[in-house]
């Protein structure tokens, strides 16, 4: 008897499953590598194939990998380069088999002015920089996020793209918040191949016991949390306007990114949590009922808070005192380095006030102006504040630009949802990204720009909306 190519691929499976029994029983130590690479490898050839040729596939997979840092992740850890930057050159090929040279979908001027207003002023700080390797980095890294917002901007063609591109970020901040769900419950210390650091710390600045705190993919509790925020209404949009299996997992989300949260311990992301759900319930994507109904749970629930948990808000208040009274001191040093930290950079804008010490290099004058204030001794802080690190770099000239630009966005978000009175969908959609915007905003309050990458993926979801808003009005002017 002949094998045909047909009995081959039929075959195929039989011959993978048995190549990998043999990997294992040779190389047993790696077997779970090997088992990975066994499912992966057709999966790979299945998935890759669609990648290429099917631009809304591509932009998922790119979508996930940019917010869940899958090329950091397997670069740091497993010496895998430039994964994003091939899934962006198998987008950029699929759009050019779909759609040619793109110029018929280039982004509206309300998306691309204020971007540039805003490349601009941080190109100009770069001159009066002291330190311009720190600057020349930050600028590439944002050379790379621009272009990452470019191709997500080409690719989202239509509104079923748009959700495509929110479906992958939800799933990269889920799977994110259920690997530190998981964690915290079963008390393992498996990193999940780094989708799932964590670190060992106190809750305050003198307790003799530690919590582990999940630090994510990013590698930080705080940052972690961050990145959490945004997607909760995100979460609560697409399970609102989904059916079926996909309204189960974006309901399953919603839990798991609120309980990804809480568990960071992040007294900037809880807050940040809070402001997202008043935004919400304001702009009636939730109903005041049910956050009525979350704040009754919480008075219920916050005799069984543990104390070390609320003694870290207990802290804040000793900073703001701290402010207001020279005689009082911060014992918590991650209090003081904050404080220390706000009024070094307000000490740099009032010294630098147009164009501030140049992007990037906060670090570099820290000390310089911290010293004086006596309040902490440590070196090489960042400003834990993106409205006070982007003062003390930039200025008001770059402070400014980036007012326009997130103002831009917010009155957009705003328009879409009040010129769309007869699309649900899109209603929803310009509701849900309004209070991602604005739940960003509130943890960046205290937080830097750390992972710029995050901030840019909210905001070229945000283009990609108005973009498609704009070329619907356009072909169907009588259904906005």
């Amino acid at each position: 008897m002949t094998l045909t190519v047909r009995d081959l691929r039929d075959l195929s499976p039989a011959f993978l499953v048995l190549a990998a029994l043999a990997s294992i029983a040779v190389f047993p130590s790696h077997a779970l590598i090997i088992i990975a690479c066994a499912v992966g490898l057709p999966l790979l050839l299945k998935y890759g194939a669609l990648v290429v040729t099917r631009p809304r596939v591509a932009l998922f997979f790119l979508g996930f990998v940019l917010y869940s840092r899958t090329s950091d992740v397997l670069s740091q850890n497993f010496g895998v380069p430039g994964v994003a930057y091939l899934l962006a050159l198998a987008t950029l090929t699929a759009l050019f088999y779909n759609h040619g040279l793109w110029l018929d979908w280039l982004p509206p001027a309300r998306v691309w002015q204020p971007v540039l207003l805003y490349v601009l002023a941080l190109v100009a700080t770069a001159i009066v920089v002291a330190d311009t390797v720190s600057a020349n980095s930050y600028l590439s890294i944002l050379g790379k996020n621009l272009a990452f917002v470019a191709i997500i901007l080409l690719a989202v063609r239509s509104f079923e793209d748009h959700r495509s591109l929110l479906w992958a970020m939800l799933l990269a901040g889920a799977l994110a918040a259920a690997i530190a769900t998981i964690q915290a419950f079963t008390g393992t210390g498996y990193e999940f191949l780094g989708y799932g650091t964590y670190l060992e710390q106190p809750l305050v600045y003198d307790a003799t016991s530690t919590v582990a705190r999940p630090g994510g993919p990013v590698g930080d509790p705080n940052f972690f949390a961050m990145t959490l925020v945004p997607l909760v209404p995100l979460a609560l949009y697409l399970a609102k306007t989904s059916s079926g299996l996909y309204r189960v997992a974006a309901s399953a989300a919603l839990p798991l990114l609120v309980a990804g949260t809480l568990l960071t311990y992040s007294r900037g992301g809880i807050l940040a949590l809070g402001a997202i759900a008043v935004v919400m319930a304001l702009t009636r994507l939730m109903s005041w009922k049910i956050l009525a109904l979350g704040g009754v749970f919480l008075l219920l629930g916050l005799p069984w808070i543990p104390d070390t948990f609320t003694n870290r808000f207990d802290q804040i208040e000793s900073g703001s005192l701290a402010l207001r009274d020279d005689t009082t001191s911060v014992e918590d040093p991650a209090v003081s380095g904050r404080l220390s930290e706000m009024l070094a950079g307000l000490e740099m804008l009032i010294d630098h006030p147009f164009l501030g010490v140049g992007v990037g290099n906060y670090q570099e004058h820290y000390q310089d102006y911290a010293r004086p204030l006596g309040i902490d001794r440590r070196t090489d802080r960042s400003a834990h504040s993106l409205p006070i690190e982007v003062l003390a770099e930039t200025g008001l000239v770059g402070f400014g630009a980036l007012v326009v630009m997130f103002g831009t966005v917010l009155v957009s978000l705003r328009g879409i949802w009040t010129r769309f009175s007869g699309n649900a969908q899109m209603r929803a959609a310009a509701k849900a990204l309004f209070a991602a915007v604005c739940g960003f905003l509130a943890a960046s309050i205290f937080l830097h720009d750390a992972f710029p990458t995050y901030m840019w993926m909210i905001l070229a979801a945000s283009f990609a909306l108005m973009a498609v808003s704009d070329r619907q009005s356009a072909e169907e002017p009588g259904t906005s």
